[in-house]
């Protein structure tokens, strides 16, 4: 196998993980949804646009194809991706046997959507592939809208918190 193969390989697997971790993150979205009804619409409503994340980031297996490569994809560590994977996949498991408050989901939510393989990814890697950019600026946009909805819940919630009263003042 040549080095651009194996940096191929290598990519495709990455990518194929970031997929995975959306997908996890959606169903734990799904699952909030299903234990907290007065707000399952917005819950369904980000699992509905995680599950198109990882959609697209399958997506960019398509400029491997055509011989492009991505540029500091390899700052993402397989064994990490792997173990946030499992980490939600394992609370994913708590959530569904146990009753969540609000509070609580926004929490995770925030957590995730703020993690280290969603915001950063669209900003750090670049690819030489025409496309790619406008894909990468929509995932960072998307991955910023919902860590704003999901604090803009918060501040629903509790509306006379330190954060709601520092966002009034923004």
């Amino acid at each position: 196998m040549t080095s651009k193969e194996q940096v191929t390989k290598a990519q495709r697997q990455i990518l194929e993980l970031l997929a995975s971790y959306e997908e996890v993150i959606a169903a734990l979205y799904t699952t909030f949804a299903k234990h907290l009804p007065d707000y399952k619409e917005f819950w369904q409503h980000l699992a509905k646009e995680e599950v198109g994340h990882a959609q697209l980031l399958r997506g960019l297996n398509k400029f491997l194809d055509r011989g492009f490569l991505f540029k500091d994809i390899g700052r993402f560590d397989i064994a990490e991706i792997q173990a946030k994977i499992l980490e939600v996949n394992s609370l994913l498991q708590v959530v569904k046997s146990n009753s969540i408050t609000a509070e609580d989901a926004i929490a995770i939510a925030l957590k995730a959507e703020s993690g280290i393989l969603d915001g950063p990814f669209y900003k750090i890697v670049t690819s030489d592939a025409p496309e790619f950019r406008i894909i990468a600026k929509h995932l960072s946009d998307a991955t910023e809208r919902h860590a704003n909805d999901v604090s803009d819940l918060f501040i629903a919630l509790h509306p006379n918190s330190p954060k709601a009263k520092h966002h009034r003042r923004k």
